[in-house]
């Protein structure tokens, strides 16, 4: 295994390494974990469908929101698992807010905004279903986190086939 340190690096320094590394990663998923990154952001993801031409196809995720972490309200690992979710294909619960066709999962209610904390049995669309606050997908805090839809492992057998080449 190789390990890349660069204490304060450039965007343009995590793409040379993202360019450097693709193709040598089974399945092309690599997970990396940033002491700093610049911004006051914890994770970062393209959607798998722009991975073809896209020569960063890894995830990354502050070491603050990593198990054990410094980030009270995301400091369990669920970014990471949220980051992967969309590098198989997944949009954000609140995707197109209460709009159709929001995150493109049927069995996922839709959600005007992105949450905070951990809300459980707020509804803030007119449609049937409170806010899936509890969905990997969601932004609430790690605590609250515990779940995909089956519709969700649906759409990520079949993404993760179609543009990863994997058979889940």
């Amino acid at each position: 295994m190789q390990v890349a340190r660069n204490r304060r690096g450039s965007s343009i320094d995590l793409l040379v390494l993202q360019q450097t590394i693709r193709g040598r990663v089974p399945e092309g998923l690599l997970p990396y974990v940033l002491s700093d990154n610049g911004d006051d952001g914890h994770h970062w993801q393209r959607l798998c469908m722009q991975c073809p031409s896209s020569p960063s196809s890894g995830e990354k995720s502050e070491r603050t929101t990593m198990p054990g972490g410094s980030n009270p309200s995301y400091n369990k690992g669920i970014t990471l698992v949220h980051e992967v979710g969309h590098w198989l294909g997944l949009y954000n619960t609140f995707e197109g807010g209460c709009k159709a066709p929001g995150d493109y999962v049927n069995d996922t209610p839709f959600q005007l905004t992105a949450s905070v904390g951990c809300p459980i049995g707020i509804d803030t669309c007119p449609q049937d279903g409170a806010d899936p606050v509890e969905n990997y997908m969601d932004t609430s805090d790690d605590a609250c986190r515990n779940h995909f839809t089956p519709g969700q492992a649906k759409r990520i057998a079949q993404i993760a086939k179609q543009y990863r080449g994997i058979n889940l």
